[in-house]
């Protein structure tokens, strides 16, 4: 993480440096003035939490994970696409057969393994390691969720494990995982620099998980209701419509990431390491 923060207030930039908004070369300029091309201060792009100044190695795993998060989600779009658009079976048969279904089980599998990856810790950071963090219940979710793929077609009793007393448990493991997934980007969000992805984020953590439960609610709770078929297809292209936007969400964060690594890589000597701490010396 740069060590330069300490210096903003006398700090003349003479080296190459992109401005955090606009990409403007912020050289030869005092670090407590403002940048000529959009006014954004230069000491905000001499944040050291920003994930810019971050271990690269650890923005490149966060941006493959997002990449394989993009593949899988694009995958489970073009299933849901095919149980929409084909006639057989419905779009709301929650355990139908359907050639399409092993293909939604490796997407599942290779989100959730995504998800994992994507709670891999920072190597550099200075922060004790809270035992309830949000990584760290997102792992735990990830862990589930890939554990209910695993056994979708194991019964008990004769019932389905994943509808033990009545409930799709591996809907809710999803639906959390997801949620602890977005609340974790909400969080990086915060370090990227970027009001916009900020602002982005935020909308997603809100929506993305109230489709996800409306989703349930109609797949296994709506047929004491007697829903009627025309609400099926407006349903449907809402759900789909939220599977959009959230691969819309997972490519803004990849590519932030990717931004985040290639800066460490070009821009190393702004980015040395925290010295260690006392405790860590002792």
């Amino acid at each position: 993480m740069s060590t330069l923060a300490a210096e903003i207030p006398t700090l003349t930039l003479d080296q190459n440096l992109p401005c955090l908004r606009c990409g403007y070369n912020l050289r030869t300029l005092p670090a407590d003035s403002r940048c000529p091309e959009c006014s954004t201060p230069i000491s905000s792009s001499l944040n050291p939490n920003l994930l810019r100044y971050a271990d690269r190695t650890w923005t490149r795993v966060l941006a493959l994970s997002l990449s394989l998060l993009l593949l899988a989600c694009a995958i489970q779009l073009l299933y849901t696409l095919g149980l929409l658009l084909l006639p057989e079976p419905g779009f709301f048969v929650p355990h139908g057969s359907h050639p399409f279904e092993d293909m939604d089980g490796f997407a599942k599998f290779l989100g959730w393994l995504a998800v994992f990856l994507l709670g891999a810790p920072n190597p550099q950071s200075s922060r004790l390691r809270r035992l309830f963090s949000i990584r760290r219940m997102m792992r735990v979710a990830a862990v589930l969720s890939l554990t209910m793929v695993f056994l979708k077609d194991v019964e008990l009793w004769d019932i389905p494990v994943n509808n033990l007393w009545d409930v799709p448990l591996d809907d809710v493991c999803n639906t959390l995982t997801t949620s602890l997934t977005l609340l974790y980007l909400l969080q990086l969000a915060k370090r990227c620099g970027s009001p916009r992805l900020l602002l982005q984020a935020r909308i997603a953590a809100v929506v993305i998980p109230l489709c996800a439960v409306l989703a349930i609610a109609y797949n296994y709770y709506s047929t004491a209701l007697e829903r009627a078929a025309q609400f099926e297809s407006p349903i449907a292209w809402v759900l789909v419509a939220a599977a959009l936007y959230e691969l819309w969400i997972y490519f803004l964060f990849r590519r932030a990431l990717r931004q985040s690594a290639t800066f460490a890589r070009q821009y190393w000597h702004f980015c040395s390491p925290l010295p260690p701490s006392p405790r860590a010396s002792a």
